[in-house]
């Protein structure tokens, strides 16, 4: 590590300062040590934007998605709203990281303005000099003042930074390095979480960036069926492996499918597979 690096780690005292932003909610930043935390935090929520910067330790992260990412020094987490994700803190390495909480409310103006994605989750902006800088004197700002507009500013300043990966000198959803198939990919692991949720075509479009019709097409040449069967095809096939779990009655399978009523299971469950829940439970 280079010495200037090492002189900023070595300033970092772990500390959280809270800022109250007028009917939006509360906005913050802090330096957190491994002490202070779980080693392991599964499927947590938050109801605001929060990023994670790591500095120092080893572990995992697995976002909304239910994608995995390594972390390690120089990596960046962003935890979206009310979203699952999970952090596990390997027990060996010494931890501490940056974290900033913005409200929820400011985290859907970044994505009206497309100042971010919704898919984007993890980056690269690596350790160096420069973000290290910047941190302190971000951290020293929110201890000194009271202005919460200039520190807003500031977070978003700083986020634009922490989000632009090393190895593409680029914000990672930026158009011209993503491609259709990748879009449709992540539309993917869109449709085959969170059946609870109501999710249709138009949104999902949206959160990949793609025109409704270029996206529907697309997926369709790409995956042989339309995005909502492709949705309906992952629910029977995760309502297969719940009716292989005894304890599990088919009214609460229905409800973790998202279908309101259990006669509405049913009758789609027979329709791709030729059988009823019950019938296909008993064989």
């Amino acid at each position: 590590m280079e010495k200037k690096l090492f002189i900023e780690l070595k300033k970092i005292k772990p500390c959280r300062v809270f800022r109250e932003i007028e009917s939006s909610g509360i906005f913050s930043g802090s330096f957190i040590s491994g002490k202070s935390l779980r080693r392991k935090a599964e499927k947590i929520l938050f109801e605001d934007f929060v990023i994670l910067y790591l500095l120092k330790g080893e572990g995992r992260y697995i976002d909304f998605l239910g994608r995995e990412h390594k972390l390690f020094p120089g990596t960046l987490a962003l935890r979206v709203p009310n979203a699952p994700h999970s952090i596990y803190r390997y027990q060996k390495s010494e931890w501490l990281e940056f974290a900033m909480r913005l409200p929820e409310a400011l985290y859907e103006l970044l994505l009206k303005f497309r100042f971010i994605d919704k898919t984007l989750t993890f980056s690269e902006p690596g350790l160096n000099i420069c973000i290290m800088r910047k941190l302190n004197n971000f951290m020293e700002y929110l201890n000194n003042h009271e202005d919460t507009g200039i520190a807003l500013a500031k977070s978003l300043e700083l986020l634009l930074v922490l989000c632009k990966d090393k190895k593409n000198k680029k914000p990672e959803w930026s158009s011209d390095i993503v491609s259709e198939e990748t879009k449709i990919e992540k539309a993917c692991l869109i449709l085959e979480k969170d059946f609870s949720q109501k999710i249709n075509a138009t949104q999902i479009a949206e959160l990949i960036e793609m025109g409704y019709e270029s996206f529907r097409k697309k997926f369709t040449e790409m995956k042989g069926t339309s995005p909502i069967n492709y949705r309906i095809n992952m629910k029977m096939e995760n309502a297969r492996l719940l009716l292989s779990e005894p304890e599990l009655q088919i009214k609460e399978i229905s409800n973790i499918l998202g279908y309101a009523d259990v006669s509405d299971f049913s009758r789609q469950f027979k329709k791709y597979t030729g059988t009823s829940p019950l019938c296909f439970r008993k064989n």
